[in-house]
């Protein structure tokens, strides 16, 4: 759900409604994992997946039908042996998916302007929808943001077991209350972002493809002609601003990412020295190796420590032989997504 919330805004904003389908669970072997999503807008267009083949066509499909007149449903789709063989998708497993269909004149909005609100700012928290009884002639729905200061958004009331288990809730699926009430809950985790230093040839690419694995991207340079929209139309910020000052204007957490590409030594010397006082989950320099290292004995003989610098991702990216820019941003984007999943799965332990 890493950038789900802010296209369902954006669609929301323009549209009015969506349908928003996630696997809610699985049994055996399948695509994607609980959590998967995918978004069908107003226009009948898809983002994200659930897994592709027959099964997202199906959902899909079934969102598309829902735009008008839906609600909230939980399908069922079967991928094993006969079912799998017809489907083209041999995985052996059934899913179950959860479909939304929220209006931005609902309260369902309320909790996920909220959700994306929390993933910019670094916090926590669980959003949680209500799932309809097949059985039952009550058709109630709905989505709610349970906070981490305990508050509640949308127009969805919080079960008193959701409340008290806020801290391990921390994968998505279905939980049943007490009462028998059946809802899927999905954290709320913040997003992570990009902060890229250096507006040249590298960071083009480099905007692009870390935007496309769902990081928020900011890009900074001090020149008018390599710090504006139209060059990085990807990037949710672009800031004019000389490299020294630019991480005061910056909130720096710890699920963002820095790349450090600027044009100049003494640039990335300004950069890095600030970037190390910061609780960044991430700092990459590019450079060559001479250069790296007479750099970090310079920042040694400030003070830094040696154990410090070492964690510094430098030379910058994954060593595939990259020699293009286009290349060396794919390294680099390699190496983000490779230290994000290693901070999840240690997250979750």
């Amino acid at each position: 759900m890493e950038s789900v919330y802010h296209h369902m805004l954006q669609e929301l904003d323009r549209g009015g409604q969506v349908v928003l389908a996630r696997v809610a669970r699985q049994h055996g072997s399948a695509p994607r994992s609980v959590g998967a999503w995918c978004l069908v807008s107003s226009d009948g267009g898809l983002h994200g997946s659930v897994g592709g083949g027959l099964l997202e066509a199906q959902v899909a499909d079934r969102a598309r039908l829902m735009l008008d007149t839906g609600s909230t449903e939980l399908i069922s789709f079967s991928l094993r042996d006969g079912d799998a063989a017809q489907s083209g998708m041999v995985c052996g497993g059934d899913v179950d998916v959860l479909l939304e269909r929220i209006c931005a004149e609902s309260g369902g909005r309320e909790a996920i302007a909220r959700a994306a609100e929390f993933q910019e700012q670094g916090r926590t928290g669980v959003q949680f929808s209500l799932v309809p009884d097949p059985q039952s002639e009550e058709t109630g729905s709905g989505q709610g943001l349970l906070d981490d200061s305990g508050k509640c958004s949308g127009h969805l009331p919080v079960p008193e077991e959701l409340r008290s288990s806020f801290s391990s809730l921390t994968e998505p699926g279905l939980v049943r209350t007490q009462s028998g009430d059946l809802y899927f809950i999905d954290p709320v985790r913040p997003q992570s972002s990009l902060v890229i230093f250096g507006g040249g040839h590298i960071s083009l690419p480099l905007a692009r493809m870390a935007s496309e694995v769902h990081f928020r991207i900011t890009v900074v340079d001090d020149r008018e002609a390599f710090a504006n929209r139209e060059r990085f139309p990807a990037a949710q910020r672009v800031i004019r601003t000389p490299f020294a000052e630019a991480l005061d204007r910056l909130q720096i957490h710890e699920n963002t990412y820095l790349a450090i590409v600027t044009r100049g030594h003494l640039f990335d010397r300004e950069v890095l020295r600030r970037a190390l006082e910061t609780p960044a989950a991430y700092v990459g320099m590019i450079g060559s190796r001479r250069k790296i290292r007479t750099l970090f004995e310079s920042l040694e003989e400030e003070g830094f420590s040696s154990e410090r610098l070492d964690a510094v991702h430098t030379p910058i990216g994954l060593d595939i032989g990259a020699k293009t820019p286009e290349e060396i941003a794919l390294s680099i984007v390699a190496e983000l997504v490779q230290v994000r999943a290693e901070r999840q799965r240690h997250a979750s332990r």
